[in-house]
C-alpha cells in the first residue's frame, strides 16, 4: 500500500493496472507485516478509501460531517482519533495525533489515487471539507477501498 501511495504521488501520470498489480504483489508476499509500532511518535493520521473508512451507516439520523463525501461522527477514523488509551500506549503520552479525513462514501480505488492523494499543508478540522483535503507528513494510514470497484452494493 505505501508503494502504491508513493509511486501514485510521484507520477503525473498513473498506470492504475500496473500500480493495482504491484499492490497484489505486495499484499500476497509472505514478508508483509501488516502492521508494526511505530518508532517515533504518531503526530499525523491520513484515512482514505470509500464509505467503510468513512463510516456510512454508523450513526444515527442527521450525525454526517463532509457534504457529499458523507463522513459518520461515529466513524472509526473519528473513534481513532479520540482514543486516548490507545494514543498513550502508541505515543508513551496523552498525545493526540492531527487527523486528515480523505475518506469518500462512492469512491472506487482510481478516486482514493486521483481525488484522496493531496500532498500539501495540513489543514485543521479537514473532515468538513469534501474534497482537496491536502495531508502534511502522516505516520499512519487506514485505508478501505474495493467495495465500489466491485458494485458490492448490488449484492449486499
Amino acid at each position: 500500500m505505501v508503494a502504491f501511495a508513493a509511486g501514485a504521488l510521484a507520477q503525473d501520470t498513473i498506470d492504475i493496472a500496473a500500480e493495482i498489480q504491484k499492490m497484489k504483489a505486495e499484499l500476497s508476499s509472505p514478508d508483509l507485516v501488516a502492521y508494526t509500532r511505530p518508532n517515533g511518535k504518531v503526530t499525523e493520521f491520513i484515512t482514505l478509501g470509500d464509505s467503510y473508512t468513512a463510516g456510512t451507516g454508523s450513526n444515527g439520523n442527521g450525525e454526517k460531517v463532509g457534504g457529499d463525501a458523507v463522513r459518520g461522527k461515529r466513524a472509526y477514523p473519528f473513534q481513532m482519533k479520540d482514543d486516548t488509551d490507545n494514543w498513550e500506549f502508541i505515543n508513551g503520552d496523552e498525545t493526540h495525533p492531527r487527523l486528515t479525513f480523505s475518506a469518500y462514501t462512492g469512491d472506487t480505488s482510481t478516486e482514493v489515487v486521483t481525488k484522496q492523494l493531496k500532498q500539501g499543508g495540513y489543514k485543521e478540522n479537514n473532515w468538513d471539507s469534501a474534497r482537496d483535503i491536502p495531508f502534511g507528513h502522516p505516520q499512519l494510514g487506514i485505508m478501505t477501498i474495493g467495495g465500489n470497484d466491485a458494485h458490492l452494493s448490488r449484492y449486499v
